[in-house]
């Protein structure tokens, strides 16, 4: 999939797609919408990764724990992970902090299960850059979704440091995108970041 193509969900493959993965088996959690699991399971065919995909337990449930040879699907709260999940060498998420009331605490309990990364893709708003350190409250959602937060790159790189990932990268790309999953309308543009923090 290129830049041009559009994905239905927020998250396409070219977010991943700067080698975030380690040549030897890994284990993975991504912490997303249902429309971003997709790409990771089609990640997970190439790289030797299994995935969980976890999900907010209000959000409809799409995929079984069927849906992939290479991985399963949990649900429940992001703020306080169920025992039975274990822990990852590398945790992503995938457009879902802006979401969120609270995205430290959803990233802090990602990190205390997570051993080696964590990946953070979002929205890149107009009049950041990938360098921005910046967090407000978000005006309405233009997708029609609940957005609280404009978090820029540079802010998620502050809270991954502060969480023992002191190893940085940030990237940031274009990815087609269809406003409120509504294929039947012509897909826009929308600017988009990834963060790599890996700890020592």
């Amino acid at each position: 999939m290129t830049d041009e193509e559009a994905f239905e969900g927020r998250v396409g493959p070219r977010a991943f797609d700067a080698a975030l993965f380690p040549t030897t088996s890994s284990t993975v959690i991504v912490l997303a919408s249902r429309h971003t699991f997709s790409s990771l399971f089609t990640l997970a065919e190439l790289y030797p990764i299994r995935i969980t995909a976890f999900e907010l337990a209000s959000s409809p449930k799409m995929l079984s724990s069927g849906a992939s040879p290479t991985g399963s699907v949990g649900e429940g709260n992001i703020y306080n992970l169920p025992a039975d999940l274990g822990t990852f060498d590398v945790s992503v998420f995938g457009a879902i902090l802006l979401h969120l009331r609270d995205p430290w605490t959803a990233i802090a309990e990602a990190a205390r299960r997570t051993s080696q990364t964590i990946v953070i893709t979002d929205v890149l708003e107009e009049g950041m850059t990938c360098d921005t350190n910046a967090m407000r409250f978000a005006t309405a959602g233009r997708d029609a979704l609940t957005n609280w937060w404009v978090i820029s790159p540079g802010a998620i790189v502050e809270m991954l440091t502060r969480l023992g990932f002191f190893n940085t990268r940030v990237t940031c790309h274009s990815q087609m995108h269809h406003l409120g999953h509504k294929l039947d309308q012509a897909p826009i543009a929308m600017s988009m970041y990834t963060v790599v923090g890996e700890r020592d």
